[in-house]
Order: C-alpha cells, then sequence, then structure tokens
C-alpha cells in the first residue's frame, strides 16, 4: 500500500487534489481534521476508509457528520483497526520490486 503525505496547511483544495492524483483508498488523520475532510471527499471517490488516531479526542458529532455525508465509508478509530486486524488475520503479501512505497 502506498504512502501518500497530505498536510493540513495545504488546505481543503491541496487535500482533494493529494486524494484525488493518488487513487488513495484510505487516509489516517487526527480527529480534529475530520470535518476539514468532508468537502474533499466528494471528490476523491477512491477513499473507502477513514481511520482516525485513537490518542487524540475525538468528536462522536464530527464522525456523524462525515458518516452523513459519505455512507459508504467505513470510519474507525487506530485501536478499532488493530482489533479488527487481529481478529481477521490474513496471509502476508510482500512488496514486488515495482512496487510504489511513498509519494
Amino acid at each position: 500500500m502506498p504512502i501518500v503525505t497530505a498536510y493540513d496547511t495545504l488546505g481543503e483544495e491541496g487535500l482533494q487534489h493529494s486524494l484525488c492524483q493518488t487513487h488513495a483508498k484510505a487516509i489516517f488523520l487526527e480527529p480534529n481534521l475530520i470535518p476539514k475532510l468532508i468537502k474533499p471527499l466528494r471528490h476523491a471517490k477512491d477513499i473507502r476508509h477513514v481511520i482516525f488516531n485513537s490518542a487524540a479526542e475525538v468528536n462522536q458529532k464530527d464522525i456523524d457528520e462525515l458518516k452523513r455525508e459519505h455512507p459508504d465509508l467505513t470510519v474507525l478509530s487506530f485501536d478499532d483497526l488493530q482489533i479488527l486486524g487481529q481478529t481477521n488475520p490474513l496471509d502476508p503479501v510482500p512488496p514486488k520490486p515495482d512496487d510504489l512505497c511513498c509519494i
């Protein structure tokens, strides 16, 4: 899975560009940035999973609004993602020499 960095200083337009150009499937972010994700996801149609940092305080209202605007998304905390992986293990998929790592 390639890693793409997008900084909150880029603003919504920069985030949208980054997500659209890379066809990202998932995004990991701090919970306080969830509201800034709503508009860019109207154009970044490849995103399927939103994972937020469990170590930071989350506003449930922000998650509810994101799910209301984008009902097809899976939205979960990093802790929940870890539990999901532990309860549903998969075989490793080693990288190939021509796999992209980081953009």
